[in-house]
């Protein structure tokens, strides 16, 4: 009996370690999408819808500008805005301004919308359900707002990047009429004000609310659904946030000299500062963290810190991105620095230093909350960090392509080694390419959780590569 259970346990640990060593096996297919010339394409343009279906990106050919969509040359045009593409949150539909005998206009799939003397930059927008797309446009001296090719307006000005819509499909944005300024949606136009804050109007997550930030006599406020709240010295800008769980509203003001939280009329501890783009919530929204500096008197500089469910954190030189959670809301992750050394917080546990942390993206979390991987720099040297283990070194890692597979089993991202570029999975290489398709909101893109597929070129052609992982 002894030499039975002896024998299954032996083959237990031969089983573990052929399942830990097998080498991954990795099996492609590679569909050419069309042929490439490099005299031809403006690089920059290159382009993805969310989920990975669609590539498009412009050339210049025969005196003009083309689109070219999943290697379908469209029209041409006297000028193809090369920072105005769009795709669809369901990557169904795309959009880009063109111009044509001085006049621009948007092209919808393909369709040429109504032409103006002017499209605003940063615009189209595509609404959460795809449905509706709208811009800012100039006619005659005179602004005009464009929902669905209906025109609103006209007006002095539309403020840049202000143009939102809502999950409901509202629209609001920012407009100046007679030196003021007004927030306007669908059903609703404010009073005037001095200033709107950047980074608003702000729909809630439920689509039900609009808040703002305004200015008027030099004292700055809240406008919630048309109410103006308690007027401070100052607001942070792009600190107002919704938990996107309960919709409850926070933002950083200023009284005094010093900054604080404000939810639900309770002021967090002050500061002198809070920092931009925080707070930051959990998925579950019971969580909230946000950056904070006070001075720091007879020293070079400020002392940063995060505020993590109300607890000061360890103060440092700097932070260096917001704060992560992990999708289970258990684990936190940020990048801070110390003199000249760049490295990652987690639950009050310092990582190793580095000359620098890749931001793009941030530090990452499996699915299942168990890993944490981020891209890090030594002298020439770029690699992954996962749980704290070193990756293999490369001249570059490509921004956009660190990501998990949903089932937590993989890890990717794009490198480059002796002007070679790699897909790899797992530590695994895999073939090189000239070149790999990068978008900062994401570029290897999983089917299932076995399955992936990118964009790549090789020999002069931009191609489709499927794996499946074994």
């Amino acid at each position: 009996m002894k030499k039975r259970t002896y024998l299954i346990i032996i083959c237990c640990i031969i089983l573990i370690f052929l399942t830990c060593t097998r080498e991954l096996e990795r099996v492609k297919t590679v569909k050419e999408i069309c042929k490439l010339d490099y005299q031809e394409i403006l690089p920059a343009s290159f382009n993805m819808s969310p989920q990975g279906e669609h590539v498009c990106f412009i050339v210049e050919r025969d005196g003009g500008y083309h689109i070219v969509y999943d290697g379908e040359l469209k029209s041409k045009y006297d000028m193809i805005g090369i920072n105005t593409i769009r795709f669809s949150p369901d990557g169904q539909h795309y959009a880009y301004v063109a111009k044509r005998d001085d006049k621009q206009f948007v092209v919808y799939d393909d369709k040429e919308l109504t032409a103006y003397d002017g499209i605003m930059e940063n615009t189209p927008i595509f609404s959460h359900d795809s449905q509706v797309i709208a811009y800012s446009a100039i006619r005659d001296g005179k602004w005009y707002v464009v929902k669905n090719n209906v025109e609103t307006g006209p007006y002095d000005m539309i403020e840049l990047n202000s143009l939102v819509l809502s999950q409901k499909n509202k629209l609001a944005y920012i407009v100046h009429i007679n030196g003021k300024k007004h927030v306007i949606s669908d059903d609703f136009k404010s009073k005037p004000y001095d200033s709107i804050l950047n980074g608003t109007p702000l729909f809630s997550p439920d689509g039900e609310h609009l808040v703002f930030g305004a200015e008027k006599k030099h004292r700055r406020f809240i406008v919630f659904d048309g109410v103006e709240g308690t007027h401070y010295d100052n607001l942070g800008e792009n600190t107002i946030k919704f938990n996107p769980r309960n919709n409850d509203l926070y933002y950083a003001a200023e009284k005094e000299g010093k900054q604080f939280l404000v939810h639900n009329a309770t002021l967090d501890p002050r500061y002198d500062g809070i920092l931009t783009d925080t707070p930051v919530f959990s998925e579950q929204g019971d969580r909230i963290a946000y950056g904070a500096r006070i001075a720091n008197p007879g020293k070079i500089g400020d002392k940063q810190f995060m505020v993590i469910d109300g607890v000061e954190q360890k103060r440092y030189n700097a932070l260096g991105s917001p704060p992560i959670f992990s999708p289970n809301g258990k684990h936190f992750a940020y990048i801070v620095r110390v003199a000249l050394n760049w490295f990652v917080v987690t639950e009050k546990k310092e990582h190793k230093k580095y000359h620098f942390i890749g931001i793009s993206p941030y530090p990452v979390f499996s699915d299942n909350s168990d890993k944490l991987a981020y891209i890090a720099k030594v002298r020439g040297d770029w690699f992954v960090v996962l749980n704290e283990n070193e990756q293999e070194s490369f001249d570059a890692i490509a921004g956009g392509t660190l990501r998990f597979s949903p089932n937590s089993k993989y890890i990717t991202y794009g490198a480059r080694k002796d002007e070679k570029w790699y897909i790899v999975v797992n530590g695994n290489s895999g073939e090189p390419y000239d070149d790999i398709v990068t978008m900062k909101s994401g570029s290897i893109f999983f089917d299932s959780p076995d399955e992936l597929h990118y964009f790549a070129i090789t020999d002069s052609a931009l191609v489709r590569v499927d794996e499946i992982l074994k």
